[in-house]
């Protein structure tokens, strides 16, 4: 019982850190920034191959802060939802 409990709660906590992130992607000369829906920038961090610039994603990892403001460590693509209409 007392093991299943453990498991149990290690599953949340590591899920729990996971944050979701939707924007466009952009190009950067650093890589790529994702662009949220409230405007804000974020520097993406170890993004998979699947990430491409001019596509809306749904991105999950942690985001922190970076020397050139927000970063957000790419765990794994969610969902692509196709071009960006902006």
């Amino acid at each position: 019982m007392a093991v299943g409990s453990a498991i149990g709660v290690t599953i949340y906590l590591v899920h729990r850190s996971h944050t979701s992130l939707a924007g466009c992607v952009e190009q950067t000369s650093n890589g790529f920034s994702l662009i949220a829906k409230n405007g804000k920038s974020y520097e993406l961090i170890n993004a998979p191959a699947e990430v491409k610039a001019h596509r809306r994603v749904l991105l999950r990892g942690h985001k922190s802060k970076a020397a050139s403001g927000s970063s957000f460590r790419v765990d794994h693509l969610s969902r692509d939802y196709g071009e960006c209409t902006q």
